[in-house]
């Protein structure tokens, strides 16, 4: 048979090859990467043989993490306690105090804000990730906060899960943070939570005083801002009326005693408000009136005999009579106008939601509610001997 053919000897060359070529590319990018520019400007100049690519990295030892707030800075620096307010308001409530009410970014910032802050307490171990598999949760929500000009937030009230306790913070459903909650977010955050599918994963903050038999009434829970469902304020910023969520209206007097401010509740009662049938009664039970959906977003106010006395208009936040004349108009910070246009008060926490109870409040019971102060009455020589010779005389004017 034919011979097999000898293997042929390798061939050497000094003509660069393929993987010569790679190899050669990838160390000039790297003494070009490493060499300095000569003008120091950090610019490449013409006379520089400029790389294919410039990468510029920073080594993973120098490399920081972005901080978008000032509560995320606060906390690269200072220590991360679970007890924080036992010396004031924390990072976040100062942060959230500074955020602008009716501000088109408030909502965004809030929310990085509070981010910032989760991420720094989970990284402390404060922060509890749970599964919920079955319909019903175990545990009930209250809003809450901590001091009068502490930050809102949705607390654990009561529990029957040996994983939670009182006051841990409720700070995400399924990924979604609560960011800036009023009373309206309990009620949405409850038909959340009920239709949502199972498993469920909610994110809990632990609560300050969690563990602690002795102080746990001390937290948060005890301010139950929730409790209120309308607040109204005059011109001047003082409280003038509460609408509570057992029902109760009443008038408010609000002074200063010393620096510190006063609200002190009337003990007579206005009336009733029943929030679930939007209706209002007097005092003694009897039915006023009621408010009932004529369109999506348009409520008549009518008497207990069917008259028409006032519209509520959810979609523009105004408040009209039966002729459909502007009264008040409620802009979305809660501050109130007449219908001169003249601002006359204001709503704390406002919801379109709160315009019906206002409305009802308004029309039947407290019409003066938004009265102006009078002018300043006029003074002058004139005025002032006319006053005094009707006081003396007991004749009105100079003539009789």
């Amino acid at each position: 048979g034919r011979p097999a053919e000898a293997a042929a000897d390798p061939v050497v060359t000094d003509e660069p090859t393929a993987k010569d070529d790679i190899m050669a590319k990838a160390m000039s990018l790297r003494r070009d990467l490493e060499e300095e520019d000569e003008d120091d400007d950090e610019d490449w100049d013409d006379d520089d043989e400029a790389p294919d690519v410039v990468v510029r990295s920073v080594p993973a030892a120098t490399r920081k993490a972005a901080v978008k707030t000032e509560v995320g800075s606060y906390y690269e620096s200072n220590e991360v306690s679970q007890v924080r307010h036992d010396k004031g308001y924390d990072a976040l409530d100062k942060a959230m105090a500074k955020l602008a009410d009716g501000a088109p970014d408030r909502r965004s910032r809030a929310r990085e804000l509070l981010v910032e802050h989760v991420a720094a307490m989970e990284a402390h171990g404060l922060v509890l990730d749970l599964s919920f598999e079955k319909q019903a949760l175990g545990f009930s929500i209250t809003l809450a906060r901590y001091g009068a000009a502490g930050r809102r937030f949705v607390a654990v009230e009561k529990t029957s899960d040996d994983r939670l306790l009182p006051g841990d913070e409720l700070a995400a459903v399924n990924n979604a943070f609560v960011v800036d909650p009023d009373e309206s977010a309990i009620d949405l955050i409850k038909r959340t939570i009920a239709d949502a599918p199972r498993p469920l994963m909610i994110k809990f903050v632990r609560g300050e005083h969690a563990t602690d038999d002795r102080k746990r009434e001390e937290v948060a829970v005890v301010e139950k801002v929730v409790d209120r469902l309308l607040a109204v304020r005059d011109v001047a910023g003082a409280l003038r009326l509460v609408v509570r969520r057992n029902g109760d209206v009443r008038k408010v007097k609000e002074y200063y005693a010393g620096s510190a401010r006063v609200a002190k509740e009337k003990s007579k009662k206005l009336g009733v408000y029943r929030d679930d049938g939007k209706a209002l009664g007097a005092v003694d039970g009897a039915d006023l009136a009621r408010a009932r959906g004529d369109g999506p977003l348009v409520d008549l106010l009518r008497t207990d005999s069917e008259v028409v006395v006032a519209v509520v208009d959810l979609g523009t936040g105004r408040i009209l009579d039966a002729t459909h004349s502007t009264q008040f108009q409620v802009a979305p910070s809660g501050a109130v106008k007449r219908f001169d246009g003249l601002d006359c008060g204001s709503i704390d926490d406002f919801h379109f939601s709160k315009l019906i109870p206002l409305a009802l409040v308004l029309t039947f019971l407290y019409p003066a509610l938004f009265k102006l102060p009078d002018p300043k009455p006029k003074t002058g020589f004139v005025r002032a001997v006319r006053k005094t010779t009707s006081r003396l005389t007991g004749v009105h004017g100079f003539f009789g």
